[in-house]
């Protein structure tokens, strides 16, 4: 089974699909997005937008976990 993918995303972004409420962020306007949360926005559009694909230590390291 493939690890899910992880991306800090700018806060507009988690706000259009709805999920700055459910998600974790940074204190500094990121939030914390699963592959799958952005499936329906598009990797690539959120990618070109400002998001960061992350490994699971710098998740952990940035957003606390």
């Amino acid at each position: 089974m493939s690890r899910p993918r992880l991306f800090s995303v700018p806060e507009a972004i988690a706000t259009e699909l709805n999920l700055t409420e459910l998600r974790t962020h940074d204190g500094a306007g990121r939030v914390l997005l699963s592959g799958r949360d952005l499936a329906i926005y598009g990797i690539d559009k959120a990618l070109d937008e400002g998001a960061e694909e992350l490994s699971p230590d710098e998740a952990k390291e940035i957003f606390h976990l």
